[in-house]
């Protein structure tokens, strides 16, 4: 994959508003930075400098779909917890309505 098809993937994952991801899994992103570096090397100084400014960009999308990613699990945390509160909740009130008091 060259750095203009990862830069076609990024903003494909912007215009997403972030929901698509850049990269499937881990390694395919192993893969694609030992290409991208194999790249760099062979590119002379102005065209390096070019393919990183495109990298920046890169990294900027990658670090947006990193913070909803947080965001989304943090409102997971909560609804779970929400959930297991109000279980625990539902025990206790079962609890309380099988005590039954001994002058009844």
């Amino acid at each position: 994959m060259s750095i203009v098809e990862l830069r076609t993937r990024a903003e494909r994952c912007r215009a997403s508003t972030f929901a698509l991801p850049v990269v499937a899994t881990v390694e395919e992103a192993r893969q694609l930075a030992r290409e991208i570096a194999d790249q760099l090397a062979g590119l002379s100084g102005r065209e390096a400098l070019l393919c990183l400014a495109s990298l920046h960009d890169v990294q900027a999308v990658l670090a947006s779909r990193v913070a909803r990613l947080q965001d989304e699990m943090a409102v997971t945390r909560r609804e779970l917890r929400l959930a297991a509160n109000a279980g625990a909740a539902c025990r206790s009130y079962g609890e309380a309505a099988r005590f039954k008091p001994r002058n009844a």
